[in-house]
């Protein structure tokens, strides 16, 4: 008799839970969705500030060798004056 009584309280409760487990699993999926869009945005950003990295770093070695061959050119023309110098005194 008592496993009458209890019959319909299992029943009850498994409908119940039915009934909340759909919107429950809607919440997860979307929050799971969410996620998802956070990542692929994540990973965009992350991509494009390798970009700028990959320019920056590109950028700066110009700088460097623009640099190096200005130094080298003002030596050269230091050299030339020097030899045109000498070459006015004789």
């Amino acid at each position: 008799m008592q496993s009458l009584i209890k019959l319909p309280l299992i029943v009850g409760s498994v409908l119940l839970f039915a009934a909340t487990a759909a919107p429950a699993q809607e919440g997860v999926q979307e929050a799971l969705n969410r996620q998802e869009q956070s990542i692929n945005a994540s990973v965009a950003v992350q991509q494009r500030i390798n970009a700028l990295d990959d320019e920056t770093r590109e950028m700066l070695n110009e700088y460097r060798r623009t640099t190096s061959q200005i130094q080298d050119l003002i030596a050269y023309n230091e050299q030339l004056a020097k030899l045109v110098s000498t070459q006015r005194v004789e």
